[in-house]
């Protein structure tokens, strides 16, 4: 995902996932094509107002930085 050749770089926007959606979500990826239709079927509803194509797009940046995308919770012993 590096940008060695100067092109544009990419706009990293990721969804806002509860820890119960992203769990849901894990099991499906990596996904080879189509992802943020894939994932959005997964989910069953959309996450971007009643928007499907943001939606996917959110979700398909979702499934190319889920990797790298830090995860902070708040436990409470």
């Amino acid at each position: 995902m590096a940008n060695f050749d100067w092109k544009e770089p990419r706009r990293i926007d990721l969804p806002v996932l509860s820890t119960r959606e992203r769990l849901h979500l894990q099991h499906l990826l990596p996904v080879s094509e189509k992802a943020g239709k894939v994932l959005r079927e997964a989910l069953g509803y959309l996450i971007e107002g009643n928007d499907r194509k943001a939606t996917e797009k959110k979700l398909k940046q979702y499934a190319d930085f889920h990797r790298y995308s830090p995860y902070f919770i708040r436990g409470i012993p």
